[in-house]
C-alpha cells in the first residue's frame, strides 16, 4: 500500500513539476524570486518505534523509521533508509546497548561512486528522494539486526540511533544528483540535510521458550 501510495504520489509529482519548474524558470528570469538559499530551513522529526516489544533470539529487529515534516513548506527526503552505510542521500547510524552499555558489534558498510550517474534528472529523483508536505510522515521498516553482527541473547537492549541525510545540492560524491548540481536550484523544493539524533528506544530478546534473563 505505501509503495502504491508513493508510485501515485511521484507520477502526481512529475506533472507538478513540469508545471512548477517552468512557472519556477518564468518567475526567476522575471524577478529572481525565491531562490532555494532564501527559502525557509527544512525542520524534520525522525521517530522510531518497534512493532514488537518482544522479540526471540535471532529474529527479525524490526523497527518503523518515520520522517515527519514539522516544518511550513514541502520538502524532498530520500526514499531509502540504509543502515550504517555512508555511501546513499540518508542514512541511520544505529547502536545497540545491553542493561550495563555493552555495545553490539556492528556491521559498517558503503563506497564511494567513480563518476556521477549520467542517468534522467528526475529519474534520479525518483529513485532517491520522495516529497513530504508540511504536517506529513514518509515511514518504512527496517531490520537493525542487518547492521549488527552476531545474534541478540535473551536481555534487555537499547537502541540508539541518528539520522544522516545530503541534499540534493551537496558536493558529496555520492550524491546522485552530481552531475546536475546546476539544476537542483530550479526544482520547486529544497531537500533536508543534516542530522537528527532519535530518541532511544528498549526491547526484550527473550529464548526460544519465551524466557527472559536478567541480565546480558
Amino acid at each position: 500500500m505505501r509503495t502504491a501510495a508513493i508510485a501515485i504520489l511521484n507520477s502526481v509529482l512529475i506533472l507538478g513539476m513540469t508545471f512548477s519548474c517552468a512557472k519556477t524558470w518564468s518567475q526567476t528570469l522575471n524577478d529572481q524570486s525565491l531562490p532555494q538559499s532564501s527559502r525557509p530551513t527544512p525542520k524534520i522529526e525522525v521517530r522510531l518505534s518497534l512493532p514488537k516489544l518482544s522479540i526471540a533470539s535471532g529474529a527479525p529487529v524490526l523497527v518503523q523509521v518515520e520522517l515527519h515534516n514539522i516544518g511550513d513548506e514541502a520538502i524532498f527526503v530520500p526514499t531509502k533508509v540504509h543502515l550504517n552505510s555512508w555511501g546513499d542521500p540518508g542514512n541511520l547510524d544505529v547502536f545497540l546497548w545491553g542493561v550495563k552499555d555493552h555495545g553490539f558489534g556492528r556491521i559498517e558498510g558503503g563506497g564511494d561512486r567513480f563518476g556521477f550517474p549520467k542517468d534522467d534528472f528526475y529519474k534520479l529523483i525518483f529513485e532517491n528522494w520522495v516529497v513530504l508536505f508540511p504536517g506529513y510522515s514518509y515511514g518504512t521498516t527496517v531490520d537493525v539486526m542487518s547492521a549488527f553482527s552476531g545474534i541478540l541473547k535473551p536481555g534487555r537492549y537499547r537502541l540508539t540511533a541518528k539520522y544522516n541525510a545530503f541534499g540534493m545540492n551537496s558536493k558529496n560524491r555520492n550524491n546522485p544528483l552530481g552531475a546536475y548540481l546546476d539544476r537542483v536550484p530550479s526544482l520547486p523544493y529544497v531537500s533536508w540535510e543534516g542530522g537528527f539524533e532519535c530518541k532511544p528506544v528498549w526491547m526484550e530478546i527473550t529464548s526460544s521458550t519465551g524466557h527472559t534473563k536478567k541480565h546480558n
